[in-house]
This record gives structure tokens, sequence and C-alpha cells, in this order.
């Protein structure tokens, strides 16, 4: 029974541990308003300011990468600006901080400006973003 439950352990700090979580600021630079991402940093499960989602982020390819933000932290506010109409809209390219291009080991660090389709699934909406 201790070994049962020790693998499940282990099994589970493993799953958490493989996600790359982030915590995506929803908005434009400078002042956090418009479509765009504000900022993307790593996770922190405390408390996040209005505009903030935490996400998954996983790169597909050297032309993709997809986000996957956790349902849970989507207000009814934000689901109503940015995920309501399927479509997640980057009105500018989007430029990721050295720390964040570094920890995705990134080789082009812009996504491009355009309309990305969202994908409703269980517990998270799912972005695909092209470089």
């Amino acid at each position: 029974m201790k070994s049962i439950l020790l693998f499940s352990s282990l099994f589970l700090l493993l799953l958490f541990k493989a996600e790359n979580n982030y915590l995506v600021s929803l908005g434009k630079a400078p002042d956090c308003n418009g479509f765009n991402f504000c900022n993307i940093a790593v996770s922190s499960e405390g408390n996040r300011k209005e505009n903030e989602v935490l996400a998954n982020i996983n790169v597909i390819d050297e032309k993709h990468i997809q986000f996957s933000f956790l349902k849970r932290s989507v207000t009814d506010k934000l689901f109503l600006k940015y995920f309501a109409t399927g479509n997640f809209l980057l009105d500018d390219d989007y430029t990721f901080n050295e720390e964040i291009c570094n920890a995705l080991e990134l080789k082009k660090c812009t996504l491009k400006k355009g309309k990305y389709a969202i994908s409703d699934e269980y517990d998270k909406y799912v972005v695909v973003f092209v470089f």
C-alpha cells in the first residue's frame, strides 16, 4: 500500500512539474488595454491582478506555440473580452522577454499579429500562435 501511495505521489509531482505554467497579463503594453499580451511571467498561484490568467505554454515546432489558458483563472469579464468570439486577437506583434524566451528555448521570440482560433477544451481555452 505504501509503495502505491509513493508511486502515485511521484507520478503527480512529475506531471505537475512537466507543465510549463505561466502568468499571462492580457492587454497591450504599456497600460494593458487593447488586445494582446501585456506581460508573461513564470506562474504564481498567489493573488493575481484583474487582467492576469494562468496558462500552460508549449512549443509545438519552430513556427507554432500553444497557449492553454486555464479556465479556472479566466474571469467572466476576461472571457467576454478575449475569448467569447472564438478568436484570440493580437493587434500587434508580441515579443517575449528574454527570461521567458530562454525558459521556452525559443529560436524566434516574436508572435505575429493576427486572429487565432480558440479551441474550448474541458478545463482550458487553447490557442496556437505563429512565430
